[in-house]
């Protein structure tokens, strides 16, 4: 996956500007600027412009903002309609982080309203 990539090309990927590249793999850090290019693109819904995104969220104490504004990021993609083309997402630690606590439930609820075609891993 990528890491520490600069926002104008995780922008540039959100709205198709690499047709080459089909499978996406992204972590925490990257997650806010993919998803709120993809949001903001004219891109359609029924047209994807990956085969695959594959998401990794490590959310640890020390970077809690981050992390909640990764899972409300993720929850509204979701529950919108713009990630129909998700494959992996892997949530790792936060449990025990109460700040988590709201944006996990939005999360969980956008899993339940949207049918994910292609997620095989969660």
């Amino acid at each position: 996956g990528l890491r520490k990539v600069h926002p104008s090309h995780l922008r540039a990927l959100a709205v198709g500007s690499y047709p080459s590249v089909r499978t996406l793999g992204l972590g925490l850090a990257e997650v806010p600027a993919f998803l709120r290019a993809l949001a903001e693109s004219r891109c359609s819904v029924d047209k994807p412009v990956l085969e695959a995104l594959d998401v990794c969220l490590h959310l640890k104490q020390r970077e809690a903002a981050a992390g909640r504004q990764g899972l409300e990021l993720l929850g509204e993609s979701i529950e919108k309609g713009r990630l129909g083309f998700i494959r992996k997402i892997k949530i790792r630690g936060g449990n025990a982080i109460p700040a988590l606590t709201e944006a996990r439930g939005c999360f969980f609820q956008a899993l339940r309203n949207q049918k994910l075609p292609r997620l095989s891993v969660l």
